[in-house]
């Protein structure tokens, strides 16, 4: 006669059952890492050059420099609020930056111009402050902001 006891020992499943799970888990990593550093270089590679110099060249011609500055001269602002900022151009070769709401002493920057052309757009190149960018009688762009007209 057989022996019909059940054995105590538990049913383990054999190593290989598991085997494929193991696998595809470490090609999913493996492939996240692998499409986690192609980005990180992608993005590496999409930064624009900081304090790299632009070529510009200021405008000579007598009547074409007060065609342009006529269109320049005024008060351009990001916004109403306390923290926007205002960009005064004048006449005489300043422009003057002023953060609304701050304090007089802190939040404003004096600096002088000139008018250039890049490429085939006009700017005001700074002495210190780097360029402005002239979208067109109404709009400026100074550090990725927008300055609408007010006066």
């Amino acid at each position: 006669m057989a022996n019909s006891t059940p054995s105590l020992e538990p049913e383990v499943p054999p190593a290989t059952a598991r085997q494929p799970q193991r696998r595809a888990l470490s090609l999913i990593l493996f492939g996240g890492a692998a499409a986690l550093a192609m980005y990180a270089v992608y993005s590496y590679q999409r930064i624009d050059p900081v304090g790299e110099r632009v070529a510009v060249t200021p405008l000579t011609e007598p009547a074409e420099l007060v065609a342009r500055q006529h269109d320049v001269i005024g008060t351009f602002a990001t916004g109403p609020a306390p923290g926007d900022r205002t960009l005064a151009v004048a006449a005489d070769g300043t422009v003057e930056f002023v953060e609304i709401g701050a304090d007089p002493a802190s939040g404003r920057i004096k600096d002088t111009y000139r008018i250039a052309r890049r490429g085939k757009t006009f700017c005001l190149t700074t002495a210190a402050s780097g360029l402005i960018d002239i979208v067109n009688i109404d709009t400026m762009v100074y550090g990725g902001d927008t300055y609408r007209r007010t006066k």
